[in-house]
Protein backbone atom coordinates (compact mmCIF):
# COMPACT_ATOMS: atom_id res chain seq x y z
CA UNK A 1 0.00 0.00 0.00
CA UNK A 2 2.85 2.38 0.81
CA UNK A 3 4.41 1.72 -2.62
CA UNK A 4 1.17 2.71 -4.35
CA UNK A 5 0.88 5.89 -2.30
CA UNK A 6 4.53 6.73 -2.98
CA UNK A 7 4.06 6.44 -6.74
CA UNK A 8 0.87 8.50 -6.46
CA UNK A 9 2.67 11.21 -4.45
CA UNK A 10 5.27 11.59 -7.21
CA UNK A 11 2.55 12.55 -9.69
CA UNK A 12 0.59 15.02 -7.52
CA UNK A 13 1.26 18.76 -7.37
CA UNK A 14 3.17 20.09 -4.36
CA UNK A 15 0.19 22.19 -3.22
CA UNK A 16 -1.94 19.05 -2.96
CA UNK A 17 0.84 17.19 -1.14
CA UNK A 18 1.10 19.99 1.42
CA UNK A 19 -2.68 19.87 2.02
CA UNK A 20 -2.50 16.08 2.36
CA UNK A 21 0.35 16.48 4.84
CA UNK A 22 -1.70 18.94 6.91
CA UNK A 23 -4.53 16.40 7.01
CA UNK A 24 -2.16 13.61 8.07
CA UNK A 25 -0.69 15.70 10.89
CA UNK A 26 -4.05 15.42 12.66
CA UNK A 27 -3.74 11.63 12.80
CA UNK A 28 -1.29 9.76 15.00
CA UNK A 29 -0.35 6.19 14.08
CA UNK A 30 2.58 4.30 12.52
CA UNK A 31 1.09 4.08 9.02
CA UNK A 32 0.34 7.79 8.97
CA UNK A 33 3.85 8.59 10.21
CA UNK A 34 5.41 6.55 7.38
CA UNK A 35 3.17 8.27 4.85
CA UNK A 36 4.06 11.71 6.25
CA UNK A 37 7.76 10.86 5.92
CA UNK A 38 7.28 9.87 2.27
CA UNK A 39 5.34 13.02 1.46
CA UNK A 40 7.88 15.27 3.22
CA UNK A 41 10.68 13.61 1.25
CA UNK A 42 8.81 14.14 -2.03
CA UNK A 43 8.14 17.81 -1.25
CA UNK A 44 11.80 18.35 -0.35
CA UNK A 45 12.96 16.59 -3.54
CA UNK A 46 10.69 18.80 -5.66
CA UNK A 47 11.99 21.94 -3.96
CA UNK A 48 15.57 20.91 -4.71
CA UNK A 49 14.65 20.18 -8.34
CA UNK A 50 13.03 23.61 -8.63
CA UNK A 51 16.17 25.26 -7.23
CA UNK A 52 18.33 23.42 -9.77
CA UNK A 53 16.08 24.50 -12.64
CA UNK A 54 16.13 28.13 -11.46
CA UNK A 55 19.91 28.02 -11.13
CA UNK A 56 20.31 26.58 -14.63
CA UNK A 57 17.99 29.18 -16.14
CA UNK A 58 20.37 31.85 -14.90
CA UNK A 59 23.32 30.23 -16.69
CA UNK A 60 23.89 31.83 -20.08
CA UNK A 61 24.46 28.51 -21.86
CA UNK A 62 21.08 27.00 -20.95
CA UNK A 63 19.32 30.33 -21.43
CA UNK A 64 20.67 30.65 -24.98
CA UNK A 65 19.62 27.25 -26.36
CA UNK A 66 16.19 28.34 -27.59
CA UNK A 67 17.37 31.62 -29.14
CA UNK A 68 20.35 29.93 -30.82
CA UNK A 69 18.04 27.42 -32.50
CA UNK A 70 15.53 30.08 -33.54
CA UNK A 71 17.92 32.80 -34.82
CA UNK A 72 18.71 31.19 -38.21
CA UNK A 73 15.00 30.94 -38.99
CA UNK A 74 14.35 34.48 -37.75
CA UNK A 75 17.15 35.80 -39.98
CA UNK A 76 15.75 33.79 -42.92
CA UNK A 77 12.24 35.19 -42.43
CA UNK A 78 13.48 38.77 -42.11
CA UNK A 79 15.67 38.39 -45.19
CA UNK A 80 12.86 36.97 -47.31
CA UNK A 81 10.30 39.52 -46.12
CA UNK A 82 12.33 42.72 -45.90
CA UNK A 83 15.24 42.28 -48.31
CA UNK A 84 13.59 40.14 -50.99
CA UNK A 85 9.94 41.20 -50.92
CA UNK A 86 9.77 44.72 -49.51
CA UNK A 87 12.98 46.09 -50.99
CA UNK A 88 12.99 43.77 -54.01
CA UNK A 89 16.76 43.31 -53.83
CA UNK A 90 17.12 39.56 -54.01
CA UNK A 91 15.49 36.18 -54.20
CA UNK A 92 15.95 33.55 -51.54
CA UNK A 93 14.91 29.97 -52.27
CA UNK A 94 12.16 28.52 -50.08
CA UNK A 95 13.07 26.14 -47.30
CA UNK A 96 12.36 22.64 -48.45
CA UNK A 97 11.78 19.26 -46.90
CA UNK A 98 12.22 18.70 -43.20
CA UNK A 99 14.06 22.02 -42.78
CA UNK A 100 10.87 23.87 -43.70
CA UNK A 101 8.89 21.68 -41.29
CA UNK A 102 11.36 22.40 -38.48
CA UNK A 103 11.18 26.12 -39.20
CA UNK A 104 7.41 26.00 -38.78
CA UNK A 105 7.65 24.03 -35.56
CA UNK A 106 10.28 26.35 -34.04
CA UNK A 107 8.49 29.56 -34.95
CA UNK A 108 5.17 28.13 -33.71
CA UNK A 109 6.84 27.08 -30.45
CA UNK A 110 8.05 30.64 -29.94
CA UNK A 111 4.69 32.27 -30.57
CA UNK A 112 2.53 29.63 -28.84
CA UNK A 113 4.87 28.02 -26.32
CA UNK A 114 5.86 31.04 -24.26
CA UNK A 115 2.31 32.42 -23.80
CA UNK A 116 1.20 28.89 -22.90
CA UNK A 117 3.99 28.64 -20.28
CA UNK A 118 2.88 31.96 -18.78
CA UNK A 119 -0.77 30.86 -18.69
CA UNK A 120 0.08 27.59 -16.94
CA UNK A 121 2.28 29.39 -14.37
CA UNK A 122 -0.50 31.89 -13.74
CA UNK A 123 -3.02 29.08 -13.28
CA UNK A 124 -0.73 27.19 -10.90
CA UNK A 125 -0.09 30.32 -8.83
CA UNK A 126 -3.83 31.00 -8.53
CA UNK A 127 -4.64 27.44 -7.38
CA UNK A 128 -1.90 27.21 -4.77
Amino acid sequence: MIAILTSLAMKLPVAFLERWLTHLEKKDDTYTERLRTIILAEIEARKVQAQIIIAEQGWWMTAMIRPMIAWPFIVYIWKTVVYDTVLGLGSTPALSGSLGDWAGVIITAYFVGRPLEKAVKSFINKTS
